[in-house]
């Protein structure tokens, strides 16, 4: 069975992304219970391409082995899960847009994550503002609606549009 990948309506780690996702997970989590695995993953599991894991030449140009060897025990623990034939929902950290898995092995079903209103984002930067009063923090959050309009204009390689929704 292939994993599931969420991916928007921000970057990762921006807190509206965070709070979406956390949502959707345990909607599916009680949705699907008994019958899904909610697995978070920490390694840039992007380096997965077949190209850069097949070749050491480019093994060597682009990472560490031992950050290749995390990154292949990431893979086989994601392939280790999907044999159980339960739904398989991955949390990763550094995935930001469905180009980064295109070619790795796992090929994963993108579920792209979407908000049409800036209020949404307008409001949890108000919000967290009100909160932290953090050069860090204000910062950051200016820079949620920007991620999330850039992330709704990029390009998704080989994917149509039927499979962003």
């Amino acid at each position: 069975m292939r994993p599931v990948v969420l991916v928007g309506p921000s970057l990762k780690g921006y807190e509206v992304t965070d709070m979406m996702q956390k949502a959707i997970f345990d909607f599916l989590k009680h949705r699907f219970e008994g019958r899904i695995s909610i697995t978070r993953v920490t390694a840039d599991i992007s380096l997965a391409k077949r190209s850069v894991m097949n070749n050491p030449n480019k093994q060597a140009i682009v990472s560490s082995p031992a950050h290749l060897a995390e990154v292949q025990s990431e893979v086989e623990r994601i392939f280790e899960l999907a044999r159980t034939l339960q739904l398989v929902v991955l949390d990763a950290d550094t995935i930001n847009n469905p180009s980064q898995l295109s070619k790795t092995s796992i090929a994963p079903i993108m579920v792209y994550v979407k908000i049409n209103s800036t209020e949404v984002h307008t409001h949890t930067h108000t919000h967290t503002h009100t909160h932290t009063h953090t050069h860090t923090h204000t910062h950051t959050h200016h820079q949620q609606p920007l991620s999330a309009q850039q992330n709704l204009h990029r390009p998704h390689h080989g994917l149509r549009q039927d499979q962003l929704y």
